[in-house]
């Protein structure tokens, strides 16, 4: 919905530039910054505060909607053009629990002559719409159930990106990954693979997409509550998770669309949809214990959406279909410590309104209907997002 050039490219490093444009076509040096805040009358979080969607093993950085107010994202970027056919880029993000490096690479263009764009270093993935969550870069103040569960919200890794773009619809990439973002773990490698197109037709704005990835994981444990990484924003409550481990590879794959209508009376009417399936296979483990274990997930969102001049209504809709096989002589015991078994299937509903209140600042409110956990944590949230160049050269 905010589709500017510095902010596709800053934010969502995955569309660096169309097709056509090189490093050269751009400022020399270019450095940006976003900031939101947000409140929330009631949190996601189960009694000591913990977000465990039953059924789905999750990691990464997909903490819970909070009760009250704070900054739920904050960042600095930097951009550098070191010719006309590269450039290097590095960015400072918080997300609610600590800074953290989450951008440093470089972009080269016109690979042997060819419409091809290579990325190396840290950076974020471009096969799916749903693989990041910046507030500056979407529509909803909250990431989605597919990115939280299946990511761990937000998809950054050391790798390689390559992409090809024969003409200005088509879009073919490849990305080879170390591992360290979630699904995967440190040195065991993840992959994917996409195609997407983009166009017209009859004044209908389209685009589609889809994708496969793998990645593998040694002993890859919940990293927000188990000390692997973040703690709960460094707050470990009298009831901690157990450590339970995964071992094994995943398997995931999806494909999603867009589409926009003709403007009717000065409105623009849109639907945005995505599917997945995420397949793993391998062993859980505590300290004691080891059982065989085997997932087959399903996902869905669908968000429509309509823009009237400077405000914009969307709904969003999202569900998941959990399927858990383990077995053993600790299968049970495991499953419980994992938060495995569930009686229903986690869906979430949104209502969010948007109004663009003055240059570079959004206000924002939504109503979210969440029934991700045994009971329903619906909330009210407000927010407001500030995003600016701050310096253009």
């Amino acid at each position: 919905m905010r589709t500017t050039w510095i902010y596709a490219v800053l934010l969502a490093p995955g569309v660096v530039l169309g097709h056509g444009e090189m490093a050269g076509d751009q400022p020399d040096v270019l450095v940006g910054a976003a900031l939101g805040l947000v409140a929330h009358d009631n949190g996601a979080g189960d009694e000591n505060g913990y977000w465990r969607v039953p059924g789905v093993l999750m990691g990464g950085e997909a903490l819970p909607a909070e009760q009250g107010a704070a900054v739920d994202e904050a960042m600095l970027w930097g951009h550098y053009r070191i010719n006309d056919r590269s450039f290097a880029h590095a960015g400072l993000a918080y997300h609610g629990d600590g800074v953290e490096l989450e951008n440093l690479f470089l972009s080269y263009h016109g690979v042997a002559g060819q419409p091809v764009h290579m990325r190396l270093g840290l950076t974020g993935a471009s096969f799916s719409p749903s693989s990041m969550h910046h507030r500056a870069a979407g529509t909803f103040m909250e990431s989605s159930l597919l990115a939280d569960t299946f990511w761990g919200r937000d998809f950054h890794d050391v790798g390689l990106h390559a992409d090809w773009k024969p003409d200005a619809n088509w879009e073919f990439g490849v990305e080879i990954w170390d591992g360290q973002a979630f699904p995967g773990s440190k040195g065991k490698g993840t992959q994917d693979v996409y195609a997407k197109w983009q166009g017209s037709v009859s004044d209908w704005k389209l685009s589609a997409g889809a994708w496969a990835m793998r990645a593998a994981a040694g002993q890859r444990g919940d990293s927000r509550y188990n000390g692997d990484g973040h703690s709960h924003g460094g707050v470990v409550a009298a009831a901690e998770p157990v450590d339970v481990r995964f071992s094994g590879d995943s398997e995931l794959y999806g494909a999603w669309f867009g589409i926009a209508a003709p403007p009717i009376r000065n409105v623009v009417f849109g639907l945005n949809y995505e599917a997945l399936r995420a397949r793993a296979g391998g062993q859980l483990s505590d300290e004691t214990r080891v059982a065989d274990y085997s997932a087959d997930h399903l996902g869905y969102v669908i968000s429509p959406y309509a823009r009237l001049g400077k405000f914009s209504l969307a709904y969003r809709a999202e569900k998941l279909s959990l399927d858990n096989h383990i077995s053993g002589a600790a299968a049970q015991i495991l499953a419980e410590e994992a938060n495995l078994i569930t009686a229903a299937q986690p869906e979430r509903q949104t209502v969010q309104l948007e109004w663009e209140a003055a240059r570079n600042i959004w206000l924002q409110l939504a109503y979210t209907r969440d029934e991700t956990l045994a009971e329903s944590d619906n909330r009210v949230s407000a927010g407001l997002l500030w995003r600016d160049e701050l310096y253009r050269r």
